[in-house]
């Protein structure tokens, strides 16, 4: 079964009210991510937008590249390679890669690409054609 090719997403702007969520839901209270005069202190422009955020958008990228069924996402890496300001906006683009000759199995990169055209994070995930059975082990 061949997947068809990723559209590109377009995620809404990082706001500081989904910075504050994000962390009261990892319980995450490190001031670089809450406190704007702190992270000023510490070198930066602003506060830095959680992980967490990113992760969230290329998983739910993945999962719809699986047609809604996340048992097919057999395994992801992601490498941040830029911090991620509250305002920045997102273009998820999704490539497949080779199937590495398993006929169920399909690579993809995942590239958060911000507005000022930067590359913030890339996932590198193998995905399942067809459904993985509740039953098998993972």
């Amino acid at each position: 079964m061949t997947m068809k090719a990723p559209k590109d997403f377009v995620c809404t702007p990082v706001s500081r009210v989904a910075v504050s969520w994000i962390c009261v839901a990892t319980n995450d209270g490190n001031p670089l991510h809450l406190d704007p005069e702190f992270a000023k202190k510490a070198g930066y422009k602003d506060v830095v937008v959680p992980g967490h955020i990113l992760i969230g958008w290329m998983g739910q990228y993945l999962e719809e590249l699986c047609e809604g069924d996340p048992s097919r996402i057999l395994d992801w890496k992601i490498r941040f390679t830029l911090p991620v300001w509250p305002g920045d906006q997102f273009t998820l683009r999704g490539e497949l890669g080779a199937n590495s000759g398993a006929e169920d199995v399909q690579t993809v990169t995942v590239t958060a690409i911000s507005q000022e055209n930067k590359v913030c994070g890339i996932v590198t995930a193998t995905l399942g054609t067809i459904g993985v059975s509740k039953n098998a082990p993972h």
